[in-house]
């Protein structure tokens, strides 16, 4: 018997383990095929749907490089017929770190299962990020008159610009269940992410 009941615990460890180790979700882009040079002054937002219901977890943000000492931030809006809408969460300063993935911890946004959402962000510095173009269209927004140290603006408004051409940034997020694996939109990029 309490062999048994050793060999159940064993299996129960090795489960929590396996499930733990799992890739969490996430929606939005990855990779880097281009890179362009953000000046501040600017707001900029990027349109993507969520795949299922969920809570967020992260919003990330994959840059190119780095100038020593400079931040981004990072929000998040709902969409409004085709635009950001209301400002839905709002970060705190992010240090650069040339070539990697940047983020900060995001709890309090609730997913809609094939609901529009716009992440936004503002630079410090004039940086290279990544990016991949010829996107949905109109996926891509911009606000010019920005000051870096001013909040996003709630509701967005009018815009200075748009096109296709989005940011690599994407949302980590906690599900129910998994239902959606990777959608590949052109060869090296993805778009959507592995569900647990």
């Amino acid at each position: 018997m309490k062999k048994v009941l050793f060999l159940g615990m064993v299996c129960l460890v090795l489960l929590c383990l396996r499930w733990s180790l799992l890739p969490a979700a996430w929606f939005g882009l990855d990779g880097c095929p281009s890179h362009w040079a953000v000046a501040t002054g600017y707001a900029d937002a990027c349109r993507f749907q969520a795949p299922e219901d969920g809570t967020s977890t992260r919003l990330e943000m994959l840059t190119w490089t780095s100038t020593k000492g400079s931040t981004f931030r990072l929000a998040v809006y709902d969409d409004s017929a085709g635009h950001p809408g209301n400002r839905l969460w709002e970060g705190a300063d992010i240090t650069y770190h040339g070539g990697e993935w940047c983020g900060e911890d995001v709890t309090s946004v609730q997913l809609t299962r094939d609901a529009y959402y716009w992440f936004a962000f503002k630079t410090s510095a004039f940086e290279e990020m990544c990016y991949v173009g010829s996107g949905p269209a109109n996926s891509h927004e911009w606000k010019s008159n920005q000051a870096y140290s001013d909040t996003f603006p709630d509701p967005w408004g009018s815009y200075s610009g748009r096109n296709s051409n989005r940011y690599t940034l994407r949302m980590h997020y906690s599900a129910p269940t998994g239902t959606k694996g990777i959608i590949e939109i052109d060869p090296g990029i993805i778009e959507g992410g592995l569900i647990r």
